[in-house]
């Protein structure tokens, strides 16, 4: 670009002079190197931003793509304890049996309008489908599903993987798809997964705890973990419709 301005002055000046008069090979060689001297760096810029572009739109389609597989991924984990395969109604009866344990609390131990509302709770804990209790007879207490040591261990395992698979969602597909402007979860549904990803099935928050046996607690333990279960299907379910 300096070049071309020396030669865009000594050109009008020697033009100003009218020197150019029998030396139109002069003149031709030093206009071609003049609009040269301008028109290269113009090129290789328009040339580099479409290239960076190009670049740019490869990288934003892989970062899309990664994250379509991490959520499928985390879809799947989120409902392989359980016999519905789809999001939305595992999220819809997770919050519909807290709000049912969340009246089981208010209600004194041998009020017949609580182990009514036990009994309704545990028609919908067999729809959730999770592995049924050792033995034939139904599960129909808090107890029976603490001292269950089969799904206590199939749970814990979905446990670990659904924690793993958000690690992977929070620390490595977030700050990928936030590089590429490309949405991830309001910060309301992010915060609430990462709590309840940090405290699923904590001490005190583990319907499977033997610990939690006796109905009390054992009722408190599972209101946390629907909580908790609640908030994970619906950051699941709101990524998946971002990244079908």
């Amino acid at each position: 670009m300096p070049a071309g301005v020396v030669l865009l002055i000594v050109g009008l000046v020697v033009d100003a002079y009218d020197g150019w008069g029998g030396h139109e090979f002069g003149l031709n060689v030093v206009s071609s190197l003049t609009s040269l001297c301008f028109g290269a760096p113009a090129a290789l810029l328009f040339f580099n931003s479409l290239g960076s572009a190009e670049v740019e739109a490869r990288q934003r389609d892989r970062a899309r793509v990664r994250a379509q597989a991490e959520v499928e991924r985390f879809r799947d984990v989120l409902l392989r304890a359980f016999v519905s395969g789809d999001l939305g109604e595992l999220g819809r009866s997770a919050a519909l049996m807290r709000g049912q344990l969340a009246r089981i609390r208010m209600l004194r131990n041998g009020d017949p309008e609580r182990a009514t509302a036990i009994q309704e709770f545990f028609v919908e804990w067999d729809k959730l489908g999770v592995q049924a209790a050792s033995g034939s007879r139904p599960v129909d207490s808090f107890g029976r599903i603490a001292n269950d040591r089969g799904q206590r261990d199939v749970m814990r395992v979905w446990r670990d993987l659904v924690k793993s698979q958000w690690k992977t969602l929070d620390t490595e597909v977030r700050p990928l798809l936030k590089s590429h402007d490309l949405p991830f979860l309001m910060p309301s549904h992010a915060s609430g997964a990462e709590h309840a990803a940090d405290r699923l099935m904590a001490a005190g928050r583990n319907p499977w705890n033997q610990a939690q046996a006796n109905d009390g607690a054992g009722v408190a333990a599972m209101q946390y973990f629907m909580e908790d279960l609640s908030r994970l299907c619906r950051a699941a379910d709101y990524l998946s419709r971002a990244y079908p």
